[in-house]
């Protein structure tokens, strides 16, 4: 059975959603930014506090580095070809095409897209890994959205698989990755803990004959799910070679959770010094979280 966070992004548009979020959060916003004024996370997060206290404003990465990443400074266009948008980005110094849905304007790609390299500084609490970490991997990128992750790794990886349910994305991630051939698989389901017409498992997907000749990577963002990502991977999990890089920000327990599954799995956990500011929409309020675990045993 599908989650209601899952059930929310499966059939609410991206956009629909940005707008909700940034509505919802403005009270949310506010109640933070008085917290920190109190100095009610000082004893932890100094820095970050202090920060976000010069800048006058909560920030999801309270960090100097962050405004590196300007919304000006891409560049977008339009492929007549494909008929979809997209933007250039830089991958081991290469421009290369990303594409998103046909009906995104510029400026929203924009600020979409920024967030993203925002996320994937290597100073980053949202940073997933580095290409020597995934080379000659079968990568499993599950919850791939616009495909940017599996893109700044493909001429390391061995396969790259990508696992996005929503179908806004279909056409971009089969534009963005047309020239790789049988080397990108794209997966329109949804990964979880069983299978059903709309899901699968990662167990299920993946063959014993398949686990066996390349070492597996998990990198997962699912919303909240990532959980139940684990818990249909656990043969997948009892390989040596495996690694997973996932999410663990979206609810408050989600790191305790995560990390206390993947170690009885034989694995051992680390995080980022660095924080995420954050609040999930359900949640209390904002506080300071891991963003990805990075697992290997």
């Amino acid at each position: 059975m599908m989650s209601l966070s899952t059930l929310y992004r499966k059939y609410t548009p991206i956009q629909v959603r940005s707008w909700i979020s940034e509505l919802r959060e403005a009270g949310g916003r506010r109640q933070a930014w008085k917290a920190v004024q109190r100095g009610e996370y000082e004893s932890t997060y100094p820095a970050e506090c202090a920060y976000m206290r010069n800048r006058g404003e909560i920030s999801t990465f309270p960090y100097a580095w962050s405004e590196r990443y300007q919304c000006s400074q891409i560049e977008t266009a339009y492929d007549e070809k494909e008929a979809l948008p997209y933007a250039w980005v830089y991958v081991d110094g290469k421009k290369r095409k990303l594409f998103f849905p046909e009906k995104w304007g510029a400026a929203f790609i924009r600020k979409y897209l920024n967030t993203i390299l925002q996320e994937q500084d290597e100073q980053s609490p949202h940073f997933y890994f580095h290409a020597s970490e995934v080379d000659g991997c079968l990568l499993c990128d599950i919850g791939a959205a616009e495909g940017y992750i599996s893109l700044s790794v493909i001429d390391y990886v061995k396969e790259a698989v990508l696992f996005e349910c929503d179908p806004i994305w279909k056409r971009p991630l089969e534009a963005t990755f047309r020239d790789y051939g049988d080397k990108v698989r794209i997966i329109n389901q949804y990964v979880s803990d069983g299978t059903s017409e709309n899901t699968t498992s990662l167990d299920t997907f993946l063959s014993e004959k398949e686990t066996e000749k390349v070492p597996i990577v998990i990198k997962a963002d699912v919303e909240g799910s990532e959980l139940r990502v684990l818990q249909g991977a656990k043969e997948v999990l009892m390989h040596p070679d495996t690694k997973v890089f996932i999410c663990a920000y979206h609810h408050e327990k989600d790191q305790e959770e995560l990390t206390g599954f993947l170690e009885k799995q034989g694995f051992q956990v680390s995080t980022s010094d660095s924080r995420l500011f954050y609040r999930f929409p359900g949640d209390a309020g904002y506080s300071f979280r891991a963003g990805v675990l990075r697992a290997q045993k």
